[in-house]
């Protein structure tokens, strides 16, 4: 059975996503899942699906040219719980892009990502973080909380937290803020029939200097046989300073990872930042691990 999406309430979708009998077309089964709920459209649901993840889809189905990359037309976005206990999971009601999926790619899929990657490099903005507003999600920041910016040198101080013992410090400021998607895994990656891609999982987009996009490419290298180093490989190389830039900001996510460890560590996981640049807030929080 499928539905039209401008049919039915928030309600009938989330009973439709719990439904035993549902169609699951993408997801993890105990993470966020995909459910179809018509050949147009999907649904994707979970405690992990956020505002930001909504806005930045919708925000990159505007800004891309979709002869270049496309992106799924976002539909709908609204949290809901049954437990108010509990935290509510977000539902983003979207496009169902039809096409093919693999564990890898070939080399001349690699040179069309390459190349969706030079153009992402010439849509910059002034401000870091999400493609609109709110919390920088994905693997650079989740260890450690959810920072929310509004300069570069904010982003750069939170950044330098979890460098206590390293003499080099980022310095980020003279980097152009390009858009990255931050989560080029083979399982975002829709190949259609024409050929043309279709880029999915806009949670971690956002605005940050390119060498962030290679960075999260080498944490995830070997991830998916020799798809991410091939990747590095071809796309533009990184200048001495992006590339010394890029091993800092490895190292600043290495050490996120290792204090979220250790008990009751002192962590930023939420960064305030007011309008003056030299003030800098934490709220803090104590994680018991």
């Amino acid at each position: 059975m499928t539905f039209e999406h401008d049919n039915l309430s928030n309600s009938d979708i989330v009973q439709h996503c719990l439904d035993p009998n549902r169609e699951i077309v993408g997801g993890a089964l105990y993470g966020n899942l995909v459910v179809k709920l018509s050949e147009e459209v999907v649904v994707k649901f979970g405690r992990g699906v956020s505002a930001e993840e909504a806005d930045n889809q919708r925000k990159a189905f505007e800004l891309l040219d979709s002869s270049i990359v496309r992106v799924p037309q976002l539909y709908r976005y609204f949290t809901w719980s049954e437990n108010d206990a509990l935290p509510p999971n977000g539902f983003l009601v979207m496009e169902f892009v039809h096409g093919q999926v693999f564990e890898s790619a070939h080399s001349r899929q690699i040179n069309q990502i390459v190349k969706i990657l030079s153009y992402f490099s010439t849509i910059q903005s002034q401000r870091p973080g999400p493609l609109q507003t709110g919390v920088s999600r994905g693997l650079l920041w989740e260890e450690n909380g959810e920072p929310a910016f509004k300069t570069v040198k904010q982003m750069e101080r939170w950044l330098n937290f979890r460098l206590p013992d390293v003499e080099s410090k980022l310095a980020l400021e003279e980097f152009p803020l390009v858009l990255c998607h931050l989560d080029l895994a083979p399982r975002n990656i829709i190949w259609l029939e024409d050929g043309s891609v279709c880029l999915v999982d806009w949670a971690s987009a956002g605005f940050y200097p390119r060498f962030f996009e290679v960075c999260l490419l080498k944490v995830m290298q070997h991830s998916h046989g020799d798809y991410e180093l091939t990747l590095m490989e071809r796309m533009e190389k990184l200048t001495e300073d992006e590339e010394a830039q890029m091993l800092l900001l490895a190292r600043s996510f290495y050490h996120g990872i290792r204090y979220s460890f250790v008990s009751f560590v002192y962590l930023p996981a939420i960064f305030v930042a007011d309008n003056n640049d030299s003030s800098v807030q934490f709220r803090s929080v104590f994680r018991d691990t």
